[in-house]
């Protein structure tokens, strides 16, 4: 990560403050209730499609196919798994950086946003206690249950202006120092 960042600042620009996430439950009072529902209208999904094969391949005559009841346990498998290997990719592969010129996020790349492109920003803390922040209408209108979600997909730019549409950083940690820079950046 080291490498990465040095690769992307520019000449004169400083790191003021980094940060990996927080520690955080990826079931914690937040986000368990949005995970166990998704998990199981995904359930409901599958199995209706495994369904719906069997009756529709028996009625034709055409046999089951095996291989096509695979790839659905495949594609359920990986659809259930996706809430925990969010949370996994956050607690070990993002980094959150604060400039003197703008916002990186360090995830499989270095991403930055000037601050003259963030129009809209907001820090919230959820009711687990992880404070976060929010920047651009995207992020700033978004419940608590998708922050995490959100803070994987990174930034995001509006297509005609080039500003800040979303980027969400999740569970800030030392998140009272990192507020008061971002205090004097960002319109918060």
């Amino acid at each position: 990560m080291e490498d990465m960042l040095s690769s992307v600042l520019e000449t004169g620009e400083e790191v003021l403050w980094r940060g990996k996430p927080e520690t955080f439950e990826t079931l914690d009072k937040t986000n368990k209730p949005a995970i166990v529902k998704s998990e199981i209208i995904k359930l409901v999904i599958s199995v209706a499609l495994i369904i719906a094969y069997i009756v529709a391949a028996g009625s034709n005559g055409a046999g089951i196919k095996p291989g096509i009841i695979i790839i659905i346990l495949a594609v359920m498998a990986y659809a259930l798994a996706s809430p925990f290997l969010h949370a996994n990719t956050l607690r070990r592969k993002v980094e959150y950086v604060i400039t003197n010129q703008r916002l990186i996020t360090i995830k499989d790349e270095a991403k930055g946003v000037e601050f003259d492109k963030i129009k809209t920003a907001e820090i919230k803390t959820d009711a687990d206690g992880h404070t976060t922040l929010l920047c651009g209408p995207a992020s700033v209108k978004t419940e608590s249950d998708k922050w995490r979600t959100n803070a994987t997909l990174g930034l995001r730019l509006d297509n005609d202006t080039l500003d800040c549409d979303g980027l969400t950083w999740y569970a800030i940690p030392n998140a009272k120092e990192a507020e008061a820079l971002l205090k004097k950046y960002l319109p918060l």
